[in-house]
């Protein structure tokens, strides 16, 4: 048997269709600067890790580098070729998970980060390295 999580109407807003929108941006500029500089500049990058609601080591971890690495990487004011190409991917990956999700931002988050049986047990951001 499936269960339905109930979701009461009074939840539902527009907050979910704008934050579709503005990962939807975040993602055209990632696109955008890999095309026109081959990387993408740090502060591009702190969007995407604040729209995540993540910490610079979590966001690191999502990314493969140490927390060391990111600090260069923010001094220099951009993330090099190889970093910028698994940012972008993963922008793409949140930007398909928030879609199945109706825009609903935590459930998207909650969605990629919890453990899924058809992966194995492992979690969706896990995969995103293979």
């Amino acid at each position: 048997m499936t269960m339905r999580t109930y979701f009461p109407k009074e939840t539902a807003s527009e907050e979910p269709e704008l934050a579709s929108a503005e990962l939807a941006r975040l993602v055209r500029a990632l696109e955008h600067e890999l095309k026109e500089r081959g990387s993408v500049g740090f502060g591009t990058a702190l969007e995407l890790m604040g729209w995540l609601g993540l910490g610079r080591r979590e966001f690191a971890v999502r990314l493969g580098i140490t927390p060391r690495a990111l600090a260069r990487f923010a001094r220099r004011g951009a993330l090099g070729p190889a970093v910028s190409d698994r940012l972008y991917r993963l922008a793409r990956l949140v930007e398909a998970a928030t879609r199945l999700h109706g825009g609903d931002r935590a459930r998207a988050v909650a969605w990629l980060e919890a453990p899924n049986r058809g992966l194995g047990g492992r979690r969706p951001m896990e995969m995103m390295a293979t």
